[in-house]
């Protein structure tokens, strides 16, 4: 079984006994468990930020907890784009049978390696600034705190 870790700096003593019940050796190791994020910054060398109409532009965004560490691998959380943008996800979601969908219809981002989610729009040719709304939920789901970032999409010449 695995041991309960709680959001921070969790401090883990192991012991190993010998046959005699003597302790043979003693580890002590800090693990630090990422919270819930509540914070998000776009990380431009990361990004993919084209408006040619044929490739998805990609907005790298790293999370951070509570702590100020970066969000664990793996954790989810909800997003929008605003227009005249739209998510990857939604293009995709739009794609799909809506009678035998189920669960939330709302884009959702997942954390990859070093704190960062990358979030796909759909092929453009409009560029402009690319507003993201993360939203961040609580232990208690009460409140919702909501991170506005934004991305500049470039044409690159391309008229």
């Amino acid at each position: 079984k695995g041991v309960d870790l709680k959001d921070g700096a969790n401090k883990i003593r192991i012991e190993v006994f010998n046959a005699d019940g003597t302790v043979a050796t003693q580890l002590n190791r800090v693990v630090n468990y990422a919270g819930t994020a509540v914070r998000g910054e776009i990380v431009p060398e990361l990004s993919l930020l084209v408006a040619d109409g044929k490739t998805r532009p990609v907005i790298a965004v790293r999370l951070f907890d509570r702590a100020g560490n970066k969000s664990r691998q793996g954790a989810v959380g909800a997003f929008r784009v605003n227009s005249p943008y739209r998510s990857w996800w939604e293009v995709e979601f739009d794609r799909k049978n809506e009678i035998v969908a189920v669960g939330s219809r709302e884009p959702v981002y997942r954390v990859g390696p070093g704190g960062i989610a990358m979030i796909e729009l759909e092929p453009t040719t409009q560029a402009g600034e690319a507003k993201i709304t993360l939203n961040f939920d609580n232990r208690r789901g009460v409140t919702h705190l909501a991170k506005r970032t934004a991305a500049r999409l470039d044409t690159g010449g391309i008229c």
